[in-house]
């Protein structure tokens, strides 16, 4: 597959600027686990968070809380975030000892979403093979970068922008934009109809949602696997 190839905009009789039509290659990288990496496990990040709001923090309130707050900053939209995490400290009353009460139930859910957001945003990192693989594609003119990700897009984004990241990608699809998860095929779908280009890659962590659903749709996938480690960038620019 090409990376470098040229940018054609056909012209209509009155020799206007028609659609554009691209010999680019589309190259979609997942985020998180392909290039984000967390640094901590998640019921750490969901005690240290409660530990800002909470007098005690309990085991129990941890295994009660953590599945049920981190999917709630993937949630639809800031309400339907709010709503989940009130939901989740609502089960846990008499769990703990909240500052503004006597329970978890006291705290307020877009504090703590917020302080969440913070602890989550500290404990991933990027890699500086990732970075310069991004950074050496993005100059390309033959590439077009994009981000395909499960998730709500302000928080995709967040990331992004937390690691500098927001400068190497001209397009961002998340489930609430394609109305579907990778998975389902929505996200691929939704790229082809956006983003004109000649080939389609999808780079990421989990096969049945990088590898399998983007062959499906068309895609050429590269399964990304932890154990690969920065050599797997290195060889990414070699192979596009």
């Amino acid at each position: 597959m090409g990376c470098r190839s040229i940018l054609t905009r056909p012209t209509d009789e009155a020799g206007r600027g028609g659609p554009t039509v691209s010999d680019r290659t589309a190259i979609c990288f997942d985020l998180d686990e392909t290039l984000l990496f967390t640094q901590r496990s998640a019921d750490g990040i969901v005690r240290d968070a409660l530990a800002a709001h909470c007098e005690t923090v309990t085991d129990a309130m941890v295994e009660a809380l953590t599945s049920e707050l981190l999917a709630a900053l993937d949630a639809a939209d800031d309400e339907s975030a709010t709503d989940r995490v009130s939901a989740a400290l609502d089960q846990t009353e008499g769990d703990g000892s909240a500052r503004a009460g006597s329970s978890p139930a006291s705290v307020d859910p877009d504090s703590l979403l917020a302080t969440l957001r913070s602890e989550v945003l500290a404990a991933t990192t990027v890699s500086d093979a990732a970075r310069e693989s991004l950074a050496t594609l993005a100059a390309d003119e033959g590439c077009i970068i994009c981000l395909l990700t499960d998730g709500h897009h302000d928080w995709q984004r967040e990331k992004l922008a937390h690691h500098d990241l927001e400068q190497y990608f001209t397009h961002v699809v998340t489930t609430a934009d394609a109305g579907g998860t990778k998975q389902s095929g929505a996200p691929y779908d939704y790229l082809r109809e956006t983003v004109a280009a000649a080939e389609y890659v999808m780079i990421g962590d989990d096969y049945a949602a990088d590898v399998e659903a983007a062959r499906a749709a068309g895609f050429v996938p590269i399964h990304y696997e932890e154990t690969d480690g920065p050599d797997f960038f290195a060889t990414l620019q070699a192979m596009l």
